[in-house]
């Protein structure tokens, strides 16, 4: 009797599990037509205006419509026509955003070579630039965390800059010393008060 109902609720769980999975799934294809609809209303505009930087109803760019259907040969198409990748749209999301959301690449692609550039030059400007167009600011240099060179170098503000956009103090080198022991022997009285 028992084993009967264990198979019921078995059975009961896989319905719910189809159930679930049918609904994301339709969700998913509702996204995908949306900026589907609105990529056919805004790119015959962009073209005709000359405008790559041109907006839907949302705020929303071309770059962004198509950086969240997580096409990259698309994405890189409209990269071509240098977009602002630092507007926002309505809901305060920049392209970036929107290609994480879509699974896509081509953005991150574009900046990394960029933001490893201006790591190692330690170019404040560039490194604020490039985080507000959604470089993660833990992206590697090097295969080391930024933090570590930061330190290293004593580059305090591009470490404070840093830490201000979510740089994790947890990351470790590629040799597995953490960052608090990095700066320990580093001297860097700032990074030791900061990882603290």
């Amino acid at each position: 009797m028992e084993r009967k109902h264990e198979e019921v609720k078995k059975a009961d769980d896989q319905k719910d599990y189809a159930r679930a999975l049918k609904k994301d799934i339709d969700a998913e294809k509702r996204r995908c037509n949306e900026l589907k609809s609105a990529i056919r209303q805004l790119a015959p505009k962009v073209k005709k205006s000359g405008k790559i930087n041109l907006r839907d109803e949302k705020g929303r760019t071309l770059i962004m419509l198509v950086a969240a259907l997580g096409n990259n040969t698309a994405t890189k198409m409209v990269l071509g026509d240098n977009p602002d990748l630092m507007l926002y749209d309505k809901d305060n999301k920049i392209a970036m955003d929107y290609e994480q959301q879509g699974g896509g690449t081509a953005i991150s692609d574009l900046l990394k070579p960029r933001w490893e550039q201006a790591i190692a030059a330690f170019n404040l400007d560039e490194i604020q630039n490039l985080l507000d167009c959604g470089a993660n600011a833990d992206w590697p240099v090097a295969g080391q965390p930024p933090l570590a060179l930061a330190i290293l170098s004593n580059q305090n503000s591009v470490f404070d800059r840093l830490i201000m956009h979510g740089a994790h103090a947890g990351n470790r080198m590629a040799n597995g010393a953490t960052l608090i022991e990095l700066a320990v022997a580093a001297k860097n009285a700032n990074a030791v008060d900061t990882l603290l």
